[in-house]
Formats: C-alpha cells, structure tokens, sequence
C-alpha cells in the first residue's frame, strides 16, 4: 500500500513538473501588452509574405521597394509618437499620485493630450494600410485578400 502511494506521487510529480515549466516558459510573453507588442512584427511578416508570393500576386520589385519605404517611415513616424505617448503618460501618472493634492483639470488635460496621440497613431496607421493598398493594382489587391484568407483559415487549425 505504502509503495503503491509512493508511486501514485511520483507519477504524480512526474507528470505535473513538466507542464509547470512550459507554462513558466510561456508566461513572460503574455505579461504586458507591450512586450507582446515588441515581439510580434507585422510590418516583418507582410514584406516576407509579399516577398514569398511575389510571382504569384504578380508584385513587381518596384513595388516591393515601394511597400518597404512606406512601412519603414510609417514604422519611424510610430516610434516616435509611442515615446510621445509614454512621456505623456508618465506626466499623467505624476498628477494622480496619492501623496499630493491633485488638480483635476490638470489631469483632464494631460488624459486629452494623452488620447490626442493615441487617436493619431490610429489614423496614422489607417493612412499607411491605405498608401500600401494604393501601391498595388486592384486585382494584386484582390488577390491579396484571398491568400490572407487562406493564411487565416490555415492557421486556425494550428
């Protein structure tokens, strides 16, 4: 009996480490959003699909050329108005400290300037999808969007 639980426990350990240290190993990509950010790399990913399929949607080198320099200034223009954003946050986060008195139009203030810039970065981004898009003839466009639907069901069944 006492060898049968002995066994029943190691079974037990043996089992459960190993799950344990793949989801330690896990964890630190799901901490914040901004590591995931940093991780992924759309704008990486987008030029090695247009570069692998480049026969089949018919994508010229000069329009590859194109799609680069417009997702290396867009990329540029982004770091900039991030580290715009974490300054401004940073300055928010001073105002709401609890061990001072607080001015609340202050705050209401720097939350504006705050979402002012976040609301830009969204629009700047729309921009760019659409400088991209414009770079490519309407059936390469086409063309485009079948084979992201396939990438997407494909990856589905992952």
């Amino acid at each position: 009996m006492k060898k049968q639980n002995i066994l029943v426990t190691i079974s037990f350990l043996l089992v459960l480490l190993p799950v344990g240290a793949v989801a330690q190993a896990r964890r630190p990509l799901m901490q914040g959003r901004r590591l995931r950010r940093d991780i992924r790399t759309p704008h990486i990913g987008l030029m090695a699909v247009l570069e692998t399929n480049q026969e089949e949607l018919k994508i010229t080198d000069e329009q590859l050329e194109k799609v680069r320099s417009l997702m290396d200034s867009h990329r540029e223009d982004s770091i900039k108005m991030e580290a715009d954003l974490e300054l401004k946050r940073l300055e928010l986060g001073k105002l709401m400290r609890p061990d001072q008195k607080r001015d609340y139009a202050e705050i209401e203030s720097r939350m504006e300037a705050a979402s002012a810039v976040r609301q830009n970065m969204m629009i700047e981004r729309m921009k760019n999808r659409d400088a991209i898009m414009g770079v490519f003839t309407p059936e390469q466009n086409e063309a485009m969007k079948t084979l992201f639907k396939q990438r997407r069901k494909a990856r589905i069944f992952l």
